[in-house]
């Protein structure tokens, strides 16, 4: 099988909702394992206080980092596999847990990638080694 075979494969995607013909050659999820609807909710409610009432969350998820309660950090990244015989990649996005150490060291200024234009800064926990 190759993948001029799967050019008319139809499948719905779970980002935008829509209907895309040909091969799936993207997977991931939104959120890592642990990620529960409770966090979901703590996250939606610390993001629709004004930001000049906003505490430093403990629980957030981003695009790409997340944390919960102040000990369990994620940050996303994508596996790029080669497909034999194709010039293309199947992209497999994954939650990798992260150290807390190691999570300040990449995020290490305390705000969010990408934040400000869009709901405020959003400062990444403390927490101690």
């Amino acid at each position: 099988m190759t993948l001029d075979d799967l050019k008319d494969l139809r499948w719905k995607c779970g980002a935008c909702n829509e209907w895309h013909t040909g091969p799936m050659l993207d997977i991931g999820y939104d959120s890592p394992y642990y990620w529960t609807k409770k966090h979901a909710e703590a996250d939606r409610k610390a993001r629709l206080l004004p930001s000049r009432k906003r505490e430093r969350p403990t629980t957030f998820l981003t695009e790409d980092i997340c944390a919960i309660d102040d000990e369990d950090f994620f940050v996303r990244g994508v596996i790029h596999l080669p497909i034999i015989g194709a010039g293309e990649t199947f992209r497999w996005s994954v939650w990798a847990i992260a150290k807390p150490r190691e999570f300040r060291k990449v995020f290490g200024n305390g705000r969010r990638p990408g934040a400000g234009g869009t709901g405020g800064d959003v400062f990444l926990a403390k927490h101690a080694d």
